[in-house]
């Protein structure tokens, strides 16, 4: 289970490696992710069809009595994936780059208090230091994040809707990623069992098919309009996005599953993890400069990860 978790944190580093060669490579984003669900659908059909995923027959799978409830689910996350997008996009443009990147990545506090203390479940009981542990991972995110240059505006606000909307939509956009993640935890969760571990491959190609028929369908009406269009660098861009893109949402149902659905666990260690190891990569690959504030946030983050999996680390030794 440890392996699955670092390729699922790998997965989501290289997301973010990929969007942020999109602003360097000048790859138009909206097409791109059109493409990157594409190649989602059509990575998870391969490796079901080859063998790699372990998964029953599709057609056994869709007549399965719980599957029904989870073909809703799908259905619903599949526009949420661009109802977030789509948020995500406006709030940069009204609010900067670090006040979305801010209220999507601290999102995971909505799962993480659904379980704690709406669903009250998880693999252990959570003491005092396993909340200060959580206490000081939001704050390692919120110092990570933190860009002084970037965090005005990057338009003067002149009436006052779109100062309304400057509060809004990072509200929005942090319930719409925490609500994301929650449905994700409550679909493997061992009570309800909405999606068994061998259905999670067909569940991953049809959250991204509904995703992607959406994308499609946005995309048409656009292009019509003629105000995207289609380019070799959005199709090179959704191929290099939607391969780890899927094993993404795979394996995020499988590490949920392997820690009998502890989101409480399991979103703190994975948004802190994946934060430290990008800001790493884009140090490196990207030539990012981090501040001294970038660097405590990111001692903070490893030491938060210690208080919160404390016990798990002591019974490993």
């Amino acid at each position: 289970m440890v392996i699955l978790f670092i390729l699922w944190i790998l997965a989501n580093v290289a997301i973010f490696i990929n969007f942020r060669a999109f602003s360097s490579y000048d790859v138009p984003t909206f097409p791109a992710i059109v493409i990157n669900y594409v190649v989602c659908v059509l990575t998870g059909s391969l490796f079901i069809s080859m063998g790699w995923i372990d998964s029953p027959p599709v057609f056994e799978t869709l007549a399965s009595p719980n599957f029904s409830t989870a073909l809703y689910i799908a259905m619903g996350m599949g526009s949420f994936f661009i109802a977030s997008f789509y948020l995500m996009g406006l709030t940069t443009q009204l609010s900067g780059v670090a006040v979305a990147s801010l209220s999507a990545r601290i999102s995971f506090v909505i799962p993480v208090l659904v379980n704690l203390f709406i669903w009250k479940s998880g693999g252990k009981d959570y003491d005092f230091i396993n909340y200060l542990g959580l206490f000081l991972a939001i704050t390692a995110v919120g110092l990570v994040s933190y860009k002084p240059s970037k965090m005005t505006a990057p338009t003067e606000y002149k009436d006052d809707k779109k100062k309304y909307l400057a509060i809004i939509l990072p509200i929005l956009v942090f319930l719409v990623s925490g609500t994301i993640d929650t449905t994700f935890n409550y679909t493997v969760r061992e009570d309800v069992q909405i999606v068994l571990p061998n259905q999670q491959g067909i569940f991953s190609i049809l959250l991204f098919g509904i995703a992607g028929l959406t994308g499609i369908t946005v995309f048409t009406i656009l292009f019509l309009k003629k105000k995207v269009t289609m380019t070799k660098r959005s199709v090179i861009g959704g191929i290099c996005l939607g391969i780890p893109n899927f094993f993404s949402i795979f394996l995020l149902l499988k590490v949920l599953s392997g820690f009998k659905g502890d989101g409480a666990l399991v979103f703190p260690i994975f948004n802190i993890s994946v934060i430290l190891i990008a800001a790493i990569a884009s140090y490196f690959f990207f030539k990012e400069k981090l501040s001294l504030i970038n660097k405590l946030g990111l001692a903070l983050a490893i030491f938060a990860i210690l208080l919160i999996s404390y016990q798990e680390v002591q019974n490993a030794f």
